[in-house]
């Protein structure tokens, strides 16, 4: 599968990682991919890490709760 990338800063950046590993834009994209892939969480594992953290550490303002706030931050997108 072709990829064409139409940002010049970007195909800047990639040609000149290139350079400095001897590397080709493929093989330097696909190395990035690769150091990216497993980092993004799924949404179970970011909602049990959120509520881990929020376990432990209570809001700043002792008169809200965690979920006083989750609601104020999902308002944004409604």
């Amino acid at each position: 599968m072709a990829i064409t990338i139409r940002n010049t800063e970007i195909e800047n950046m990639i040609r000149e990682i290139g350079r400095h590993t001897g590397e080709g834009p493929s093989a330097v994209i696909a190395r990035a991919v690769r150091s990216l892939n497993g980092d993004q969480l799924s949404p179970e594992e970011s909602r049990a890490k959120l509520n881990r953290l929020m376990r432990g550490v209570p809001p700043r303002d002792p008169k809200l709760t965690w979920k006083d706030l989750e609601n104020d931050m999902n308002s944004i997108f409604d």
